[in-house]
């Protein structure tokens, strides 16, 4: 359990083969519902500034307390929302910028504050965090070449799309968003600023594209 400026933030683990959306509040209208945050949003921990433990139970993630889909779908039914779609549906969500379609306005802006010609590691970290940011999308890899062909030390598309291969999608310990963020002054706040609403889009009614 963590303390920040506007509540508590409760932290669980998922069940394997549940099912469960991010979900968000106007405060003032209903200020008995619970915001949501799973998936790939991102969340600040303490030491951040205005966030303190009140509880702590676990020195691992895999030491958090598991909800199944029961508890998630009375968080939804709190909140005055349908309640997911089971796990053993064909139809995938997935989620686009409502206003662009490739988006990623936050690791854009990011990006633009990393010099391409940073030390080979970084230079690979940025790629991997890229790459597990964007799904390793086409789109994403177009935004990796784009960041990398600014810098002097740029091998080439050919180079850039070899490294972007061999990238494992299923790596246990990916690089990911959050790693770009440390390397930016302010990068929370920055990708925050920059990024877009999302609107979710059900799978199956945009023709499984």
């Amino acid at each position: 359990m963590v303390k920040t400026k506007k509540g508590v933030h409760h932290h669980f683990k998922r069940a394997k083969g549940t099912v469960a959306k991010s979900d968000a509040h106007c405060t003032d209208k209903f200020p008995a519902r619970i915001d949501v945050k799973t998936g790939r949003a991102l969340v600040i921990l303490p030491p951040s500034t205005g966030k303190f433990i009140l509880l702590n139970e676990a020195e691992n993630a895999s030491d958090l307390t598991e909800v199944g889909q029961d508890f998630i779908d009375a968080i939804n039914r709190h909140n005055g929302r349908n309640e997911p779609q089971s796990s053993g549906s064909s139809a995938l969500t997935i989620r686009k910028p409502s206003n662009s379609k490739n988006g990623y306005f936050g690791l854009k802006a990011l990006l633009a504050r990393i010099n391409p010609d940073c030390g080979y590691d970084d230079w690979l970290r940025v790629l991997m965090g890229i790459f597990y940011h964007t799904g390793g999308s086409d789109d994403g890899f177009k935004i990796a070449d784009t960041w990398s062909s600014g810098g002097s030390k740029y091998c080439g598309e050919n180079a850039i799309r070899a490294k972007w291969n061999s990238f494992d999608p299923e790596h246990p310990r990916p690089v990911t968003i959050g790693t770009i963020i440390s390397m930016v002054n302010n990068g929370y706040e920055i990708y925050m600023t920059a990024e877009e609403p999302f609107e979710a889009i059900d799978d199956a009614a945009e023709g499984g594209k």
